[in-house]
C-alpha cells in the first residue's frame, strides 16, 4: 500500500508522464511542451512542499501550476480536433476532443477547486478517474498503447486516493491496555 506521501507525490508525476505521452499524438510539440513545463513545476513545488521547515510556502503553487498546465494541454486536444477534422482523420479528431474534454473540464475543474480550495481528494479523485478515462479512449482512437496506459494509469491512481487511508503507524496513539 502505498504511503501518503506517495499518493500526494502521484499525481503530478503521472500528469508529467501523460504530457509526454501526448508529445507523440500530433505535431503540437510545443504547445504540449508548455504543460510538460508547468506540470513539472508543480512536481517540484509538491516535492519542495515535502521538505519540513522549507517547503510550506509552495503548497499554494501546486494547484496554481496545475491549474495553468490544463491550458496548453486543452490547446493540443483543439489542434488534433481541427487536424483530424482537416484530413479525414476521424481518430485523430475523437481523440483530440476526448484529451481537450479531459483537460479542460475534469482536470480543469478539479483544479479550479482545489485551486480556490474547495475540493475534497476524493472529488479529486473522481474527476481523475473521469479524466482517465477520456484519456484511455484518447489512445484507443489513435491505435497508442502509450496513451492507453496512461489514461488507465490515471484511473488506478485515482482509485488509489479515492480510498479511505489508516493513519500510518506513527501518527496513531498507543492502546492503553486495561
Amino acid at each position: 500500500m502505498l504511503s501518503r506521501k506517495s499518493k500526494a507525490i502521484a499525481s503530478p508525476v503521472i500528469f508529467l508522464l501523460s504530457s509526454l505521452g501526448l508529445t507523440s499524438t500530433g505535431p503540437n510539440a510545443l504547445v504540449v511542451i508548455g504543460g510538460m513545463c508547468l506540470s513539472l513545476a508543480a512536481t517540484l513545488c509538491l516535492f519542495a512542499n515535502l521538505i519540513p521547515g522549507f517547503g510550506a510556502r509552495y503548497g499554494r503553487l501546486i494547484p496554481t501550476f496545475s491549474l495553468l498546465s490544463n491550458v496548453p494541454l486543452t490547446i493540443n486536444g483543439i489542434f488534433m480536433v481541427q487536424g483530424g477534422m482537416a484530413t479525414g482523420h476521424t481518430g485523430l479528431a475523437v481523440a483530440g476532443a476526448c484529451l481537450a474534454l479531459s483537460n479542460a473540464v475534469f482536470y480543469g475543474s478539479a483544479n479550479l477547486r482545489g485551486f480556490l480550495g474547495k475540493i475534497s481528494a476524493k472529488a479529486h479523485a473522481h474527476y481523475s478517474m473521469v479524466a482517465g478515462l477520456l484519456i484511455a479512449v484518447a489512445g484507443a482512437a489513435l491505435f497508442n498503447p502509450v496513451l492507453t496506459f496512461i489514461g488507465f494509469g490515471y484511473v488506478m491512481e485515482a482509485s488509489l486516493r479515492k480510498r479511505p487511508m489508516p493513519a500510518p503507524a506513527e501518527e496513531m496513539e498507543p492502546e492503553i491496555a486495561a
